[in-house]
């Protein structure tokens, strides 16, 4: 009875797995309630207190993998630093600031701004690497611009009625810059390309953030430190755990469905804030935050659309837009995958699981567990 219940189990498991519907829709449900547990600590605990324990957990977890993996050297190599910490100062930068939003802004709103981060990468990218943009990703742009404002009522547009206080404020300007240092970390990372392990990047990244936030909140410089009660500390696991799992399953449905069909479903994730918002906080679902909504999506959806056409055939890559490493997953003759999963870098800071070939993989050093095409 057991063993038929673990082939059970198995069974499922496998086929989920395998499923970039049902990885895509999990995801979406992970990401929420991480941003969920993230506004419920209700600044508790001061978000520069929040990055630090949270990039120590990481440091020490990506320092474990790359030790395993037999990464040499684990910072890389000196011509690539300016690099490497310029990826980890962007990432520092994105997820300080998202927390920010999610702490003083409605958590669906917060979620929505964050879903402009494919429109602003391709204009970096056009920008900084030379990508060509195309009209798809302008009027994408445009777009998710519009939207934006759409969502944020400012009052030049919509008179006095809307919310346009201090703190509304911030919490706008730390969203949109949290994206804005999210697409700089796509930047970083495709400048990088293969020439570093992507442990490497990830450790880069824990280490700048531990380095450029221990400080001041040590010296009491914009935040001091304050006692973390025991349930806080379960909000922290919670708030590592689901973003940890919220990545892996994100990169997993990226390489199984067409990117514009995965970004389509990646809103579902505003849905689900929104009803956690509603649900928790008693927030107020608008007609501007509908209608900015949608226009945030057909924006994304113009980008990744064209981002779609222009790689195929392709069966493997970095998808610049949404700023996650991907690759094809082959498996053997008899249907069993045929890879090992790697940590991962994202540009905003995550780590996550990748499907690398176990064909590929070189026997020492680590050297082909690496970002990109």
């Amino acid at each position: 009875m057991f063993q038929r219940l673990c082939t059970c189990y198995q069974t499922v498991r496998r086929s989920s797995w395998d499923s970039g519907t049902v990885c895509a829709a999990v995801a979406c449900i992970v990401v929420s309630f991480s941003a969920l547990q993230v506004k419920l600590t209700g600044g508790r605990v001061p978000v520069l207190e929040l990055c630090v324990i949270r990039a120590s957990m990481s440091f020490c977890t990506s320092m474990a993998s790359a030790t395993a993996a037999g990464i040499k050297p684990l910072y890389g190599h000196k011509q690539r630093y300016h690099l490497l910490l310029l990826r980890g100062l962007f990432g520092t930068l994105a997820i300080s600031s998202r927390y920010v939003a999610l702490l003083t802004l409605p958590l669906g709103d917060a979620v929505t701004i964050a879903q402009m981060r494919p429109p602003i990468t391709s204009v970096v990218a056009w920008l900084l690497l030379g990508e060509p943009l195309g009209a798809h990703s302008i009027a994408g742009f445009v777009l998710s611009v519009l939207g934006v404002m759409v969502l944020i009522e400012p009052p030049f547009l919509f008179g006095g009625q809307s919310d346009w206080s201090r703190k509304h404020l911030l919490g706008i300007f730390c969203g949109l810059s949290a994206t804005l240092c999210a697409s700089g970390a796509s930047y970083c990372i495709r400048r990088i390309k293969k020439s570093e392990a992507a442990l490497t990047v990830a450790i880069w990244f824990h280490t700048t953030a531990i380095a450029l936030v221990a400080g001041p909140l040590l010296l009491g410089i914009l935040q001091e430190i304050q006692p973390v009660a025991p349930r806080d500390w379960l909000l922290l696991g919670g708030i590592s755990t689901t973003s940890f799992v919220g990545q892996l399953l994100a990169t997993r449905a990226l390489q199984l469905l067409p990117a514009a069909r995965a970004t389509a479903m990646s809103f579902m994730g505003v849905v689900y804030s929104h009803i956690l918002g509603s649900f928790f906080f008693d927030e107020k679902l608008t007609a501007s935050t509908v209608a900015g909504g949608v226009l945030i999506l057909l924006g994304v959806l113009l980008v990744t659309m064209r981002k779609a056409d222009n790689s195929t055939g392709n069966h493997k890559g970095a998808d610049v837009a949404s700023g996650l490493a991907y690759a094809a997953v082959p498996t053997t003759d008899s249907g069993a995958p045929s890879n090992i999963a790697v940590l991962v870098a994202a540009p905003d800071g995550e780590a996550h699981l990748k499907a690398v070939d176990t064909l590929a993989v070189a026997p020492h050093a680590g050297s082909n567990i690496q970002l990109g095409p």
